[in-house]
């Protein structure tokens, strides 16, 4: 009699123990279109990959397509790392930090007068700086039917390289209302 109770409530304690184990499964992989930078004239397509519960880790890729944009951007490439902080698996609220490795078209002007002659010359210059930038963010996903993902973020880096020797600014903006897939 007393092996069976003891079997029982073995068994019992075990059951109980794999009940309050909760398995959530979601979705690991993430693709997204950047519909800020879409609406602007770039296309912004990122993929992210859900480490935990709580954190991410993911990749941007900006090139601007429209000549409408005039933006003198070549391209962007931002490496994220997000830590989240609401209740469902890797959504809700999150932090950001971001790495920017970002490349922009400088012009340079030189005007020379020539006196004697009363002529006025004109020179232009194009270099392609290359720079990169760290930073923070802060932002929202949302899940719905647990496939399609809408993200909204916000933040600010600064250049480390050559922001003082060209003219563009030193700080970096980051920027997102996207629409995804989890899969």
């Amino acid at each position: 009699m007393k092996k069976i109770s003891c079997i029982t409530i073995l068994l019992l304690t075990l059951i109980g123990n794999a009940q309050e184990q909760e398995v959530v499964l979601f979705g690991k992989n993430e693709i997204k279109l950047n519909m800020f930078y879409f609406v602007l004239g770039a296309t912004e397509i990122s993929y992210e990959r859900n480490l935990s519960k709580e954190s991410s880790l993911g990749i941007a890729v900006l090139i601007p397509t429209s000549e409408e944009a005039r933006w003198d951007i070549n391209y962007v490439l931002t490496p994220y790392y997000r830590l989240f902080f609401g209740n469902k698996p890797a959504q809700g609220f999150f932090f950001e930090g971001f790495g920017m490795l970002n490349s922009t078209k400088e012009y340079q002007y030189f005007y020379y007068e020539d006196i004697p002659i009363g002529n006025n010359n004109q020179t232009e210059e194009r270099k392609n700086v290359v720079d990169f930038a760290l930073g923070i963010a802060i932002g929202g996903k949302f899940v719905l039917r647990e496939k399609i993902v809408a993200e909204v973020t916000g933040g600010i880096g600064r250049n480390l390289l050559n922001s003082n020797e060209y003219q563009y600014s030193a700080v970096v903006p980051r920027f997102n209302i996207a629409v995804g897939y989890r899969f």
